[in-house]
């Protein structure tokens, strides 16, 4: 006499469920922290970033010093300072020529593959003096970090505002 098992068991069946209900509860937890661990990461580049393009926009004058004198295109690295939290007129002048240069200047900078935004503004009025960069987009959503810097332009005290982004 053959006894004939059973192909498919309610045991089967229910320790089955259970372990495919363990991986997607897995899986999306996986998700979750590996997106929260990236976002906290792009967080910590952007704002290593805007310290470096900070510093470099109000205590030095670049590489060379006299960059806005000459070649666009030969600068290692744009500075805006004559001095010390000292502001150059010429060079925040030539913010203006920059534009056009606009993912060559942001490399020099340093921003990688962020975006930059910077403001120079009069410390009591708030009127824009010389403005350089993108401006995150008022559609789209983006993540974004920023800094305010007091330095001196021409004797007047002026806040300078560097923002770097990204789109989402």
């Amino acid at each position: 006499m053959h006894s004939k098992g059973q192909l498919i068991s309610t045991e089967l069946v229910i320790s089955s469920t259970i372990f495919v209900a363990a991986l997607i509860v897995l899986f999306f937890s996986w998700n979750m922290i590996s997106s929260s661990y990236f976002e906290e990461q792009t967080q910590k580049d952007m704002q290593t970033i805007l310290l470096g393009i900070s510093d470099m926009v109000v205590l030095s004058p670049g590489y060379p010093s006299n960059w806005e004198q000459g070649d666009i295109a030969e600068v290692n690295a744009f500075g805006f300072a004559s001095s010390r939290n000292v502001l150059s007129a010429s060079k925040l002048s030539a913010l203006a020529v920059l534009e056009g240069y606009y993912p060559s200047a942001k490399e020099k900078m340093g921003a990688g593959p962020f975006d930059v935004s910077i403001t120079v503004m009069d410390a009591n009025s708030g009127s824009i003096l010389y403005s350089f960069g993108r401006s995150p987009p008022q559609t789209a959503p983006f993540v974004s970090v920023s800094a305010e810097r007091l330095a001196l332009l021409e004797k007047n005290i002026v806040r300078v505002r560097v923002e770097v982004w990204k789109k989402k």
